[in-house]
């Protein structure tokens, strides 16, 4: 028997995949961190199945299908689109990219999940992450992961782009100013 669950969707029903997700990992005891980590994998491969992929259509079709074990979730999306060089892709922690509107998803997804693989065209994404249960005092959370529709993903992008005409201070060294490049994304998804 087939393992893994596969759906063929338009963006306007991943609300419903992603919340039937979230339900299936809930009796995995899951700290809220693998949580998050494993809902920002959802919400970015399929925010990029539907930018690039499909061109921002939302009747357009694209498959996903996720497989979840107790050694962990596995999310593999695809897209009609054409694909992309994923190893070409600008280091968005760069000072030169700090503040571009975009450019951070496959960055994410890389710092969140265990392991992440692209097809030879690159309109297929493969993600996995390891479960480690939650011990009894962690918190586990899934009430404030709610789905953002296009107008909050739309103002999102309008922030990014107001942040990006903040300058950069010239006087820190290139490489203190990486990391603090680098703990400014992070902290956006501070686990605490």
């Amino acid at each position: 028997e087939d393992p893994w669950i596969r759906k063929s969707l338009t963006f306007c029903e991943t609300g419903d995949l992603i919340q039937e997700i979230l339900e299936a990992l809930t009796p995995y005891n899951l700290k809220s961190e693998d949580t998050y980590s494993i809902r920002l994998a959802i919400d970015e491969t399929i925010a990029n199945a539907w930018r690039h992929g499909l061109g921002g259509n939302d009747k357009g079709i694209f498959d996903a299908c996720y497989y979840i074990s107790d050694l962990g979730f596995r999310l593999r999306v695809s897209d009609p689109g054409s694909g992309f060089d994923h190893e070409s892709l600008p280091d968005p922690t760069v000072p030169e990219n700090l503040f571009k509107a975009s450019g951070r998803g496959v960055f994410l997804i890389r710092q969140m999940m265990d392991e992440v693989e692209f097809n030879d065209a690159g309109n297929e994404i493969t993600v996995m992450k390891r479960f480690e249960p939650a011990n009894e005092d962690e918190d586990i959370c899934y009430d404030d992961l709610v789905i953002q529709t296009h107008d909050e993903m739309d103002k999102q992008q309008d922030s990014l782009e107001q942040a990006r005409r903040v300058e950069v201070p010239a006087k820190k060294p290139e490489k203190e100013l990486n990391l603090a490049a680098k703990d400014a994304i992070l902290a956006k998804f501070d686990f605490d």
